[in-house]
């Protein structure tokens, strides 16, 4: 693997905040914040802005770095952080390291051990997740059909009354359905 200052990609030391677990940090954190801004300065420099929803979100895509932050139009706001694993998004996908000790290529029955059950699971664009609730936010683990992990989402977490919205995403909210033995 190349070296991540060669691709233009930031190498934060084990002082930097941006390190795994300071990334959930920025979650909820005004776009003009400090914290914000040299992640998104580290990032390869190519970005494109997209429009999600109805007008309500910037998606800030950095392709090569394997990174996406959502931004809320209304109050700037970082709202959602993508990392996206080596092969599902760019060339090298993100170097960086991952929250809670994770890691890319980890089997989703490793993430379970070091994380505990997940709070929901189920299946968002055909491909497997599991959710955690992370210093509120959610921390969301997207995983390949070898249920190794390719992704990881930091979201904000919304309270109990506003989840049901997830199941109309074809979230399952609990957790994860236990396979059901079939008949011989």
């Amino acid at each position: 693997m190349e070296n991540a200052m060669a691709l233009g990609v930031f190498p934060k030391g084990p002082d930097s905040s941006l390190n795994g677990d300071g990334l959930v940090g920025l979650i909820g954190q005004r776009w003009d914040a400090a914290a914000v801004q040299e992640l998104l300065q580290g990032l390869c420099a190519h970005e494109v802005v997209e429009t999600a929803g109805s007008v309500t979100k910037n998606r800030h895509v950095y392709l090569a770095s394997g990174v996406v932050v959502e931004e809320c139009v209304r109050d700037r706001r970082v709202v959602a952080l993508h990392l996206y694993g080596p092969g599902t998004c760019g060339v090298q996908g993100y170097p960086g390291e991952l929250p809670q000790g994770l890691g890319f290529g980890m089997e989703r029955a490793q993430a379970h051990v070091s994380l505990g059950p997940p709070d929901c699971s189920g299946l968002l664009e055909g491909q497997a997740f599991d959710a955690w609730e992370l210093n509120e936010c959610m921390l969301r683990v997207t995983y390949d059909p070898d249920e190794k992990i390719a992704q990881v989402g930091l979201l904000r977490w919304y309270p109990l009354h506003k989840r049901a919205a997830h199941a109309a995403l074809g979230v399952h909210l609990g957790p994860p359905p236990r396979p059901t033995p079939s008949a011989a």
